[in-house]
This record gives structure tokens, sequence and C-alpha cells, in this order.
């Protein structure tokens, strides 16, 4: 693990963000909520009330903070952030250091580039093999497929293995929206708690999207969304990952401008269910098998 001083270096804007975020994570780590709670709204029950209302407010914080105390697995996910978020400040740290130098002397030599540590998600098991570690804030993968041939559910697996393993999962089920065939695919494909979402438009995404760290768009052909939506809300969310599912052509190509392929990262085809995946951050010559055998 990469220890830094959390002092002693001026940090930019983007490296600010990240040691803000570390100071916050490990604040939750080492003060109980109890205590976090009791000085927060002790401090607001002296502001209505001195001294006694401090002491109120106190104790209803602490009382309160108890019942939001961190679980085990709460604090293992806190600390494996934290551990990336130590990397990433270092990696920022590089990379300003060569980006100065290129503004300075307008070349970079080999050593320089290699200097330029970008972050990635650490993708594990048949998602590595499939698509290697994406780019991290973001990345876009377009997902497509004929009718019934198991693109939704694919979306599915991919959606629960990002909820259980990298962070938090919106899944817009524009298609399906709040009905009968969506609940059966949750309990059939899903083991951890996410969010649904039923929004039809890009206004109404577009409002949605923050705060997550992967968006499915589930259709992109049924919300008529169009490149230029997708682009801004790349442009809009730039710390979400956007995986866009997609109707075929009979056949066999997805519905739509080409450039969607040209600005996405990974491309996904769902055949006969089985997935093979082309793109930027290419694993193995892997197919991934969607209906698994007992």
């Amino acid at each position: 693990m990469i220890e830094l001083d959390e002092t002693d270096i001026e940090q930019p804007d983007k490296g600010r963000h990240i040691q803000n975020e570390i100071i916050g994570l490990r604040k939750d780590l080492i003060v109980p909520k109890a205590i976090q709670y009791a000085a927060t709204f002790g401090k607001l029950g002296n502001y209505f009330m001195p001294t006694t209302g401090a002491v109120i407010g106190g104790l209803a914080g602490y009382f309160l903070g108890k019942k939001k105390e961190l679980s085990q697995s709460e604090k293992v996910m806190r600390k494996q952030r934290i551990q990336g978020l130590q990397k990433d400040l270092f990696g920022e740290q590089k990379k300003e250091q060569v980006y100065q130098k290129a503004a300075d002397n307008g070349v970079l030599s080999t050593n320089d580039l290699g200097n330029l540590q970008f972050s990635t998600y650490n993708f594990d098991g048949e998602f590595f093999e499939l698509m290697g570690n994406p780019a991290k804030p973001q990345f876009h993968c377009l997902i497509f497929g004929l009718p019934k041939a198991g693109k939704s559910i694919f979306s599915f697996q991919f959606a629960n293995y990002l909820r259980k393993t990298q962070g938090s999962v919106l899944y817009v089920a524009a298609e399906e929206g709040y009905g009968q065939t969506l609940s059966k695919k949750i309990e059939d494909w899903m083991d951890v708690n996410m969010n649904f979402s039923d929004k039809r438009d890009f206004e109404s995404i577009d409002k949605i999207c923050e705060g997550h760290d992967f968006v499915f768009i589930d259709s992109v052909n049924y919300s008529r969304l169009d490149v230029e939506d997708i682009e801004e809300l790349k442009q809009n969310h730039p710390k979400t990952s956007f995986i866009t599912v997609h109707q075929a052509t009979k056949e066999g190509q997805f519905r739509g401008s080409q450039e969607f392929a040209h600005n996405c990262d990974m491309i996904c085809k769902v055949e006969d269910g089985e997935v093979e995946q082309k793109g930027r951050f290419q694993g193995n010559d892997y197919i991934y098998q969607i209906f698994k055998e007992d």
C-alpha cells in the first residue's frame, strides 16, 4: 500500500478531491458513528438552546449513531476504497508532473509517458476474462443482441457483479418497467440490493444518474436516446460508467448510428446465450456463457 502524508504535498483539484474522500473514509473507520452524530447533534442543539440543548442533542445523536455503525463488510469495503484512492492520488501527482513538462517542453520521453498512470477497475473471474480491466472512473460498454438471445439477462448478471464488487449501480429498465418480468429477472439473477428506474427519456434519466458508479440503460432504442444524448450523459456524469443495451437488426447488427460503436469502449455481442466482447480493454479470447450448467 502506498502511504502518503496528507499535509506535505500540494494537490491539484482532482488530487484534492481524492484526498478529501480519503480523509472522510478514514474518519468513518476511526471515529464511531455514535460519536460523529453526538458531536453534530450537540452543536445543533446548542445553537437553539445553549448548554441544555447541547446535552440533549448530543445524547440523541449518540443513540441514533449507534444504529448506523458500520458492519464488518462495510469496514472492509472502506479500507479497500482507501487503498485504491491512495494509488489514484499518487498517479494524479505523477500525471501533473508529466503534463507540466509537456507544457514546458512540448515533448515527452518514453519514461515520461510511462509515468502517466491511469486508474482501472479491477475485474476478476469471467468478467476479467471477457473484458479485461476497464478505465476508471468512466467507461462505456455497448451490449446488443436479437430478442430472446439473452442480452437483458447478461446485463443483469453484469450489473449484479458490478454492485457486488465495484460500486453503486442504477439499472434503468426502460423497456420492461416495474413489471412482472423485471421482478422475475431480479429473483432469478440477482443476489444484491441495487437501484432500479423505469424512466424513458433523456431528461428524466439525466436527473437520476448522479451518485451512481454504473448506470445501465435497457434499452437505448426504447428510450429513443441518440448518440448525442449518450455523449451528453457521459459529459454530465464523468464519474459514472454507462452500459447501454441496444436492440439488433435481423442481420445481427445493433440498431442505430454506427457512431455508438465508435464512441464506446467495449462492444458485447449476445447471441444464443453467449457473449463475445471486442474493445479497448480487451480481455482474453473468451466466450461468456450466460446460462451456466449446474
